[in-house]
């Protein structure tokens, strides 16, 4: 209506070049805001949630992991108690999938869980070396492909259906400088190549894409909220993110790589901390202080700019959520990629995800502030889930609908 009036009021100029320039900006103007008004691009809605329970009654544990079947059902990893559940798509629990002991098919020590394109579970256990499949028919393979002991940092299927995982061997509780970090395995869980890109090469590249970094006591990963398979090619997002981003060429067996960065300037995202060996648990839970892990060594630091997840969305696009430091505040930014993963084509600030204020699932420290929220997954739905610690601790677990017009 306003755009109405307003044309209406340039068409009673006299001048009719002054009338065409000005009804020329007023439509720019308006399709200018209509491309780029949030509102507009991303929208969330809060599905259904965990607090403390599930709709059981039965206690929730610590939510790690969330995996997808193609119906909607999805697969929850609790660290604590080494559990997975099975719920509907409505969230409805449906079954306990796991049995601990060292038998076939059973867990000691989960380390990641992924569902392929054949609605099969792999269930990674480090303690035991091993890949157990878990098919649509409750079927159960176990294959002890490693040698050492794995931890696994990532797991993707490619178009061809072999695998690719990331992950890094450990010798007690030491990270072994590997000179690979990538690896793919074929259909049948064997290895097909032995390993590509060096995580000192990518920290090289882009410091903080490859750390193992340690909050508060406890232990951030390089999972799949920091790589994703984009037709085959790999992004890698830092963990201490600075708005670049590295994607290796398949054509080049993942030898060469671009760096795609957004427009704007995130700014540095740590800040080293300059007395490390003053360090206490008071001062990683009250300061803020972080510790890394990566190829270059162990740094203690003000931790401010996060990659949070790296998602496919059903349209092709690829969305992004990353914590970016403004003053003190840390605020929650979403970014949307093209298909290719080769431009970010937008960014915007959430005040909001789905029925969670990000205002409410913020800690606040000295000289920065932290999202309290960790990104699990996003399925072929656009379905988010996203877990946090809320009121005295208790576990929560969030299913939301993003929703993307760009």
């Amino acid at each position: 209506m306003v755009l109405i009036m307003e044309l209406h009021r340039v068409y009673q100029i006299e001048n009719a070049h002054f009338m065409f320039i000005s009804i020329a900006y007023i439509l720019v103007s308006a399709l200018f805001q209509l491309a780029f008004n949030p509102n507009d691009v991303f929208k969330t809605e809060g599905l259904f949630s965990f607090i403390g329970t599930f709709p059981n009654g039965e206690p929730m544990g610590i939510p790690m992991m969330v995996t997808t079947f193609s119906d909607g059902a999805f697969v929850l990893y609790e660290y604590d108690n080494q559990s997975l559940k099975k719920f509907d798509k409505n969230g409805n629990h449906i079954k306990n999938l796991t049995n601990r002991g060292r038998g076939p098919g059973e867990f000691l020590d989960i380390d990641h869980i992924f569902i392929d394109r054949k609605d099969r579970l792999l269930v990674t256990d480090h303690v035991q070396f091993k890949i157990t499949v878990i098919n649509p028919d409750q079927e159960k393979s176990d294959h002890f492909i490693f040698k050492n002991r794995p931890r696994i940092r990532s797991f993707h299927q490619t178009i061809d259906g072999q695998y690719i995982i990331g992950f890094r061997n450990y010798s007690g509780t030491d990270i072994k400088s590997d000179p690979e970090m990538f690896h793919k395995i074929d259909e049948n869980l064997e290895l097909h190549k032995l390993g590509f890109i060096s995580p000192k090469g990518l920290h090289r590249l882009v410091p903080g894409a490859v750390s193992e970094v340690v909050m508060r006591g406890t232990s951030g990963r390089l999972t799949d909220n920091s790589v994703l398979t984009v037709n085959d090619d790999l992004l890698v997002v830092p963990a201490l993110y600075n708005g670049k981003m590295l994607l290796y060429n398949k054509v080049s067996d993942y030898e060469e790589y671009e760096i795609i960065e957004v427009s704007g300037d995130y700014g540095v995202p740590y800040e080293e901390f300059q007395e490390p060996r003053h360090i206490t648990q008071q001062m990683f839970e009250e300061e803020g202080v972080s510790m890394v892990n990566n190829p270059v060594g162990r740094t203690f630091f003000l931790h401010f700019n996060r990659s949070l997840g790296l998602f496919n969305l059903n349209t092709g696009h690829i969305v992004h959520f990353a914590q970016i430091k403004e003053g003190k505040k840390a605020v929650l930014v979403a970014e949307i990629l093209d298909e290719q993963g080769k431009e970010v084509l937008y960014a915007q600030k959430l005040e909001t995800l789905g029925n969670l204020r990000i205002k409410d699932c913020i800690t606040e420290y000295n000289k920065y502030s932290r999202i309290n929220l960790e990104f699990h997954h996003l399925d072929h739905q656009n379905r988010l889930f996203v877990s946090l610690f809320g009121e005295n601790d208790m576990p929560e677990l969030h299913v939301i609908q993003l929703n993307v017009e760009l």
